[in-house]
């Protein structure tokens, strides 16, 4: 069962087992909260980006571990390839595939920021609604707790308002806490 949490507040400010960071490989430097965990970790995502350790390339993935300087000690960074590229079928695949990696390495309570939120091609409840259904597509087996992070009033109410459409769909597998 998902019990999905929409938090209106930054992604930084969210209590969970890992931090889930998406970001494009040509935005650069990066923006949002990649930009800011960056900065508050002494720029060590720039330096794995630098080292060519870390691209940003589709599906290309990172686990960095915080210094004390989050509240959240485990980072995963999600590359989603070039930006004119993203599209639903990568909102989809990506949401997929985090909720595979999470599992392997036994993490069922994450946030995550809507993907691709750097350049907002889709309406947001669009973006939110791909995003749920990758989750929910891989994770009939187990119990998860996921946060989205959203900061601005409006969309945070407009996710809200979608996900009590989307649980009505998936009342078996998905709850709003």
């Amino acid at each position: 069962m998902i019990s999905l949490k929409i938090v209106p507040k930054n992604l930084l400010n969210i209590k969970s087992g890992i931090i889930v960071v998406p970001f494009f490989q040509d935005i650069i430097p990066s923006r949002g909260s990649i930009s800011r965990i960056d900065w508050l970790m002494s720029n060590k995502i720039s330096h794995l980006i630098l080292s060519e350790k870390l691209s940003g390339n589709y599906m290309d993935r990172g686990l960095i571990f915080n210094s004390d300087k989050l509240i959240t000690d485990k980072i995963l960074l999600i590359g989603m390839g070039k930006s004119s590229t993203f599209d639903v079928k990568r909102i989809l695949n990506i949401s997929s595939s985090v909720i595979n990696i999470l599992s392997k390495i036994k993490v069922y309570d994450f946030s995550i920021e809507l993907l691709g939120k750097e350049i907002l091609c889709f309406e947001p409840y669009i973006i939110f609604e791909q995003m749920v259904r990758g989750f929910v597509k891989k994770t009939k087996e187990w119990d998860i707790v996921i946060h989205i992070a959203e900061e601005d009033d409006l969309i945070y109410k407009m996710l809200i308002e979608t996900a009590v459409q989307i649980i009505s769909d998936h009342k078996d597998c998905l709850t709003l806490a």
